[in-house]
Order: structure tokens, then C-alpha cells, then sequence
């Protein structure tokens, strides 16, 4: 294990893609990751997926054209202990909605999706489900410190045959880049998971890189931020199309004013 991996608390380079070693400390990313488990008994007024919201009294549930959303999870920001780090509230909850029976791809700010933000988990109270027949389960939730590297098809990463080809110091042929690309997917895969109490769960994060599966939607811009990034989880039994994803964002403006009416909200799969 290389000294950049113990700096940022990575798991070992794969060798075919030590060449990448300096690409990777500049563009890694901190985040929080989030783990999460079934087998945890969750409790009210504690970050968890599904089961019943945590909602202060005289906020109505999240509806959509005169339909309740469905509840996806909780993050109590007490719970993760370095939530400031990232710009974040120091406590409060923040709750998000989605239409779980669509599951539609970009929906309208204010529509088929919603985030809230209780500054204060005191003056909570549960609130039965209310999102239909379509229910995710409930589940624990833990955070971790976490790292993130550029996926394929993102700015940051760029033209990944050139980057190997440039940073190598033989030639590369064509086989050479298809392994790297594998090692490469393979060990942004490994530093999701790196820590995580449930390691077969998905590369759910707030903050750094998006594992986008399709466009990078608006990790290019720097006002922008990934609030969430939701995976696909047989762990835990939720899926999103096929192998898809849910991302959150919002602007760093919105952000340090604890603005969190204006995320908006994309899912991407396969």
C-alpha cells in the first residue's frame, strides 16, 4: 500500500493503474458515506430509510398532484459529527421525498420530489407513512468519512485513454487501457465501500464525486454540490430502474443559507 493511500484513508492501488497514483490524490474527494442496515432496529428521531418520517408539528407530508410522496430517509445531522465540515447544519434533520410509484427521471423542483430541512429533531413527532402503496424498508443509517473519485464520463476524469496513455511510461495498447479501465472501476468501487459496516451495500455519499452512470449532470459546475447520492442496494432492497441511482443537488449559496427548497433532483440508470 502505497503512503497516498494511507493519506487518504484509501484502500491499496490495483498495480495496473499505479501510474494514477498523483491523478488520484489531486482529484479524490472527501464526502460522508452513508452505510446502512436492515438488521439495526431503528428508532424515532434517528437518521434511517423508510418506515415512518420524523416531522415537526403543522408541516404537512410532501404531496404531488394531490398525492402523498413516498418517504426515502432521514439524516439526523447530529448523528454524522463532522456534518460542518461540508457546510452542513451542526443539527436538524433533513427529510426527502420521491414519487415512488413513477420514479420519474428529472422531476420539477417542488414536484414529484421533496427535501425538508426541521432545524430542530426536538420538536419532531413520527409521522405514519403516507407515500401509497410503493414503501422502502426501514433501515439504519451510519455515517462515515469517506473519499470519492471521478467516474467515467465526467470532466474531472476527462478522456480516460489519454490519461493512462499520458501517464505511462511504456507503451499502451489497447488491451492495457480496457484492463485499466477495469481496475479502475473496480477500485472506485473499493473506495466507496472502503469502511462501510455493510460493504455489499451501494455507494451511497453526500458530497465529492458522483458516480454518475450517464451525464455528469451538474458536477462541472463548482456553485454546485451533490447533496445525496441514493443508490441501488440489494442490501436493503431498493432499486432505482435498472441498477440506477438517485442525485440530489443544490448550490453552495442555498447551502450555507440552509436553503434547501431549491435542490433539484435526477435519476440515471443503466
Amino acid at each position: 500500500q502505497s503512503p497516498l493511500c494511507d493519506f487518504m484513508n484509501l484502500p491499496p492501488l490495483p498495480s495496473e493503474i499505479t501510474s494514477l497514483k498523483e491523478f488520484i490524490h489531486q482529484s479524490a474527494l472527501p464526502c460522508i458515506a452513508l452505510s446502512m442496515s436492515c438488521d439495526v432496529p431503528t428508532h424515532p428521531r434517528t437518521s434511517k430509510l423508510g418506515g415512518d418520517a420524523d416531522l415537526p408539528a403543522g408541516v404537512d407530508w410532501p404531496t404531488h398532484e394531490g398525492e402523498p410522496l413516498g418517504f426515502l430517509l432521514q439524516l439526523v445531522l447530529s448523528e454524522i459529527g463532522f456534518a460542518t465540515d461540508f457546510g452542513l447544519p451542526a443539527d436538524g434533520i433533513l427529510s426527502f421525498f420521491y414519487d415512488l410509484e413513477e420514479c420519474p427521471w428529472d422531476p420539477e423542483v417542488g414536484g414529484a420530489f421533496r427535501v425538508l430541512y426541521s432545524p430542530s429533531v426536538a420538536v419532531t413527532e413520527p409521522v405514519c407513512s403516507l407515500g401509497g402503496s410503493s414503501h422502502l424498508p426501514e433501515c439504519a443509517i451510519r455515517f462515515r468519512r469517506g473519499a470519492s473519485l471521478p467516474y467515467f464520463g465526467s470532466t474531472a476524469l476527462g478522456d480516460f485513454e489519454q490519461l493512462i496513455r499520458s501517464t505511462s511510461s511504456s507503451g499502451v495498447s489497447e488491451d492495457d487501457i480496457n484492463d485499466c479501465a477495469d481496475a479502475y472501476g473496480s477500485f472506485c468501487a473499493d473506495v466507496a465501500q472502503h469502511g462501510s459496516e455493510s460493504p455489499d451495500g451501494g455507494p451511497h455519499r453526500m458530497f465529492g464525486h458522483p458516480e454518475n452512470i450517464q451525464d455528469e449532470m451538474r458536477a462541472h459546475d463548482p456553485e454546485w454540490v451533490l447533496l445525496l447520492q441514493l443508490a441501488s442496494d440489494d442490501s436493503v432492497g431498493m432499486s432505482w430502474g435498472d441498477s440506477g441511482m438517485l442525485y440530489f443537488w443544490m448550490t453552495r449559496s442555498d447551502l450555507a443559507a440552509k436553503n434547501f427548497s431549491n435542490v433539484i433532483m435526477t435519476l440515471q440508470c443503466c
